[in-house]
Parts: C-alpha cells; sequence; structure tokens
C-alpha cells in the first residue's frame, strides 16, 4: 500500500505518506518507519525540480526559433522588442517541494515543480 502511495502520486512527503497511510490502515505510523520502508524498497526523496511548464507544442516552438535565428548579428537582435519575464507562484510558495524517486529511475514529469511565466516586452532605444 505503501509503495503505490509514492509510485503513483510522487508528490507526497513522508509526514503527508504517513497520515494517509494511518487513514487508511486505522493504525498510529511513525514517519521514520515510512522512511525506512520506502529506503528498503529503493525509493529517496529527491527536492523537485524547478522548470517552466512546457507543452511539447512551446517547446517544438522554442527548438524551431533557435534554429531560424542562430546566425543573427548584434544589429539584428538590436531591432527586436524583448521581453521581461516574471514567475508567479500557482500553488505553492517557492519553499522546497520533495517527491520519491526509485533507484536507477529517470526524472519524470511528476519530478518537477512547474512554474507560470509573465511576460513584459522591451527594445533598444528608438525601438518599441
Amino acid at each position: 500500500m505503501l509503495i503505490r502511495y509514492v509510485a503513483t502520486d510522487q508528490h507526497f512527503t513522508a509526514t503527508s505518506t504517513t497520515k494517509l497511510l494511518e487513514h487508511d490502515i486505522g493504525k498510529k505510523v511513525s514517519k521514520w518507519t515510512v522512511r525506512r520502508a520506502l529506503k528498503k524498497e529503493n525509493f529517496y526523496a529527491i527536492e523537485k525540480k524547478r522548470k517552466p511548464a512546457l507543452s511539447k507544442k512551446n517547446i517544438k516552438a522554442r527548438l524551431s526559433f533557435v534554429k531560424k535565428y542562430k546566425n543573427w548579428t548584434s544589429d539584428d537582435w538590436m531591432k527586436v522588442i524583448w521581453s521581461d519575464e516574471t514567475k508567479i507562484n500557482r500553488y505553492t510558495s517557492d519553499g522546497r517541494s520533495w517527491a520519491w524517486l526509485r533507484k536507477g529511475e529517470p526524472l519524470q514529469t511528476k519530478h518537477v515543480k512547474q512554474t507560470i511565466i509573465v511576460t513584459h516586452p522591451m527594445g533598444a532605444p528608438g525601438h518599441g
């Protein structure tokens, strides 16, 4: 049951997993017992990586942009109106967010803390 919790929904901390387990089995469980059991099954806690929430379409568009403009000069880029970005927290603060990862398992989307970016335009003097 414990392995199913962390294998299917990897956002649980040991404390929240303990509370969920206690609720389901109706018995008191130590968070240290949960940690030891997960370690025995080759799970370990990792801090979720922070990355922008990009769809496959966004990723493809970014790659296409890079390939299209890779040979531009500084003068070319001076004619561009740029945008500044700021990150907005949607669900949680910038505090640490944890996930369980089994040894040898590659990082997946569920191990990433997604962010939302808001942009603002700006340009070189005399442009825009």
